[in-house]
């Protein structure tokens, strides 16, 4: 039986409900202590063509690997007509470290997302409650992508996967940790050991689907 693909590129079908489910949950401020974002996944329908512009998720997205991060960072990036921006993980020097590492690991095309979608104060970790209230739309998210592998961005992202959303899940990926782009720079950063691996994962496990 052929995998049913869904687009998060386009806002229609199934990530459609996604979509405004969670643009719903922000207007609503659900959880009044995070600062409010625009923003949702990547690539998403907002944000698809600057990152066609890069060269990235032109053709497809790439489903071997699901990246999962703790949450948006603090402010967002005002554009002209001062407006937030759309585009998540781009806009501080962590993160681009960040995307330069997916870039040169051949991770460009994966889908990224966040545990909490909502930006929060430096400093301070997410609430269970507000982790809680984000669960469903992450359990969601890995039904539509369908990865092989689900990627924790550093131990409290992992933690969520492991213990709160991969039980949630009819179909379970594997799950990987990295560890976290605040620590690049720092002498126990992983990453030249951690991405080779997370590669030689994908390659064993590529057979066994349709990816």
């Amino acid at each position: 039986m052929d995998r049913i693909v869904h687009d998060p590129r386009r806002l229609d079908g199934e990530f459609t409900k996604l979509f405004y489910d969670i643009r719903k949950c922000k207007d609503d401020r659900k959880c009044p202590q995070l600062i409010s974002r625009r923003f949702y996944f990547e690539p998403n329908p907002d944000t698809i063509k600057k990152w066609e512009k890069e060269g990235i998720y032109c053709k497809d997205i790439d489903r071997s690997v699901m990246f999962v991060c703790e949450g948006p960072g603090k402010k967002p990036t005002v554009t002209e007509n001062n407006s937030a921006t759309l585009q998540c993980w781009n806009n501080t020097p962590q993160d681009i470290v960040f995307k330069e590492a997916r870039s040169k690991y051949k991770f460009s095309n994966c889908y990224i997302t966040n545990t909490v979608k909502c930006g929060y104060k430096k400093g301070k970790k997410h609430s269970k409650d507000e982790i809680v209230s984000c669960m469903e739309f992450l359990v969601k998210e890995i039904e539509l992508v369908n990865p092989l592998v689900v990627v924790g961005v550093g131990k409290n992202a992992y933690d969520v996967l492991r213990w709160k959303v991969l039980p949630k899940l009819p179909n379970t990926p594997v799950l990987f940790q990295i560890t976290h782009y605040s620590s690049r720079g720092n002498e126990a950063n992983r990453w030249p050991i951690e991405f080779p691996e997370l590669k030689r994962l994908i390659k064993r496990l590529r057979p066994k689907g349709n990816w």
